[in-house]
């Protein structure tokens, strides 16, 4: 996929782990995710 300025964002989330796997779903709805949702050490 080719980088196109402007045609990105960066979303940051915070709470628990069922919260975080709801809110990542429905934000991803009709996008490209590059980076999937993992658990940070």
């Amino acid at each position: 996929m080719p980088y196109t300025w402007g045609n990105s964002a960066a979303v940051f989330l915070s709470g628990d782990d069922a919260g975080l796997r709801d809110h990542f779903a429905r934000l991803s709805v009709g996008g490209t995710i590059t980076l999937p949702l993992e658990k940070q050490s």
